[in-house]
């Protein structure tokens, strides 16, 4: 039988770089760039190590992603075994849910940030990079609001692994695809910082439709693979 964690990883990994780019999250984004300049002003050219920082930066970020994803699936790999059996289930689910939600964004719904996080204006007053993994942390806690049905489903596959370790590898992966999708904003901003600017702002009042299509079509996907492939019906 063929081992199923390295694609849960890879599928993992995927999900958590597409769930980056959501509503919530993305409106802390014109934050992160006035952090990102105050710290680490544009340099004409592209040094080494202005390129090197970029990543460290990006990286320090990924730590705050971990922190909170790394330790909500702690809770509930420990706690969430019982539920095992009820995986099938439970995710198609979700992938209703998951429709729904993306209806409702497409019919205008605006979701608000119902998960406490640190105030993004007071980290860009801190300028020192000690503050890249707590907007990290907020960035996270922001984002749960929009993208906890996804982050569920992958709870959801990780606990059908059967094994704490072997969960804590997918939440992992979960939280490095995260982080790689910062990573590659961090040096967007390097590399053409005045588009990247630019570009978020326009961008900003149709994140919430962009997100509904997206979350429609990923939760068709999760109810085609437990019905049809997984098995339910069958």
């Amino acid at each position: 039988m063929q081992d199923p964690l390295p694609a849960l990883l890879a599928f993992s990994a995927s999900a958590g770089a597409i769930a980056f780019i959501n509503p919530c999250g993305i409106a802390l984004l014109p934050a992160y760039v006035s952090f990102y300049v105050g710290v680490a002003p544009e340099e004409a050219g592209l040094r080494v190590g202005t390129l090197a920082r970029a990543v460290l930066l990006g990286l320090l970020a990924t730590a705050g992603f971990m922190a909170v994803f790394g330790g909500a699936g702690a809770v509930l790999a420990a706690i969430g075994v019982w539920a095992i059996r009820y995986v099938p289930w439970l995710a198609a689910v979700l992938g209703l849910a998951i429709i729904g939600v993306g209806v409702a964004l497409l019919l205008g719904y605006r979701p608000s940030v119902a998960v406490p996080s640190p105030d993004a204006s007071k980290l860009v007053a801190g300028r020192g990079i000690i503050y890249f993994p707590l907007f990290g942390v907020a960035y996270a806690l922001a984002s749960l609001s929009c993208t906890i049905p996804i982050f569920l489903y992958v709870t959801l596959q990780a606990l059908s692994l059967g094994g704490f370790a072997e969960a804590m590898t997918v939440f992992i992966a979960y939280s490095a695809g995260m982080g790689a999708s910062m990573t590659a904003f961090t040096l967007a901003l390097v590399v053409a910082g005045g588009l990247v600017r630019r570009f978020i702002y326009r961008v900003l009042p149709y994140t919430m439709r962009l997100a509904g299509a997206v979350m429609i079509a990923a939760g068709a996907y999760i109810l085609y693979w437990q019905l049809f492939v997984g098995g339910l019906l069958g």
